[in-house]
């Protein structure tokens, strides 16, 4: 269906009356449906009592069910409850729910999921160069930012019925790697292959303890932080899932090329979490897969070049294959 203006109003006007906030303006915040079927909204009360953010979840193939949804939202209730950190608290509606469903909005007759939380202030990040451009006091307080989502999540208990998906590692590298097929040299392809095995290997091998495995953001990069008053916030839980903490971290670091911001970073985590003397090689692995993941997404647009993300990806792969740490080369 295309989604007209007036019937994105419609949904964001129906979903507004589950909630005690009065007459409000709304800002759409996305011009599109985004990767997981979100249409979003800053929310201005007329009584000028905060802002807010409300998501319509339109029900697209893959979508995540309501419980999915709602189990994000209650990871987010739980960390601004046991953790310092300014985050977008989920607004229960007027029945004491996280999500409010709406079961049909004009002629649509499917339900429409929706979520309001609280609107975080600060400026926005672009995805890279703003990034590489952070002071290093930054760089490290999201680092330390992570450390202490994982820190909550290694003590939260999960409630009963608790379902997020499973985030980085559950597929197979050499699966992904058909997403460049083609659009590589056959040599690139075939230094890639052979990390692949070895990769997926070493990965299969973690073990999923208390300490390695649990919820992360999944997605904690610049466009998903804000910066206020010198100081970092993350938004943007809606790719929270299971993984391994390590595979959150090279997630992060993927977009860090600079050697020394690297280092600041995991020195920022670690002055919460230590690190095991091993973790060097693990996260590599997790770098490496996270970048062909990323291009792989892609793959259907074979016009988009990729000269820099080859060249980068199998210096990498061709380092990690002799055991030669490249996480904090130049």
């Amino acid at each position: 269906m295309d989604l007209t203006e007036e019937w994105l109003l419609r949904a964001a006007d129906l979903a507004l009356t589950h909630y005690s906030i009065g007459e409000a303006r709304l800002v759409e915040v996305t011009n599109r449906i985004d990767g997981i079927g979100n249409i979003k909204f800053r929310v201005e009360p007329r009584n000028k009592q905060g802002r807010f953010l409300l998501s319509i979840n339109y029900p697209i193939e893959d979508v995540p069910k309501r419980d999915v949804i709602e189990s994000c939202l209650l990871w987010l209730a739980a960390l601004c409850r046991d953790t310092d950190l300014v985050l977008p608290k989920p607004v229960p509606n007027r029945a004491g729910n996280l999500v409010t469903e709406i079961l049909s909005v004009d002629e649509v007759e499917e339900s429409v999921v929706c979520t309001l939380l609280h609107w975080i202030e600060g400026k926005k990040l672009s995805r890279a160069t703003d990034f590489q451009r952070l002071p290093s006091v930054h760089v490290g307080r999201m680092g330390a930012i992570m450390a202490q989502l994982h820190q909550q999540a290694r003590n939260w208990k999960l409630p009963t019925g608790f379902t997020r998906p499973i985030r980085f590692g559950s597929e197979d590298m050499q699966a992904l790697l058909m997403g460049l097929y083609g659009r590589i040299s056959r040599a690139e392809f075939a230094v890639l292959e052979e990390a692949s095995q070895y990769i997926d290997g070493s990965i299969g091998a973690l073990e999923k303890t208390d300490q390695t495995w649990g919820l992360i953001h999944g997605d904690l990069h610049p466009a998903n932080c804000v910066l206020y008053g010198g100081e970092v916030r993350v938004i943007d839980f809606d790719s929270c899932g299971f993984g391994y903490y390590l595979s959150d971290m090279a997630q992060s670091l993927m977009l860090l090329t600079a050697p020394d911001l690297r280092r600041v970073f995991l020195k920022g985590y670690e002055s919460l979490c230590k690190l095991s003397g091993s973790y060097r090689r693990t996260i590599e692995a997790f770098l490496i897969k996270s970048k062909v993941r990323s291009w792989s997404l892609r793959g259907e647009d074979r016009s988009h070049p990729v000269p820099q993300f080859i060249t980068s990806v199998t210096r990498e792969c061709r380092h990690y294959l002799v055991n030669e740490p490249f996480l904090f080369a130049g």
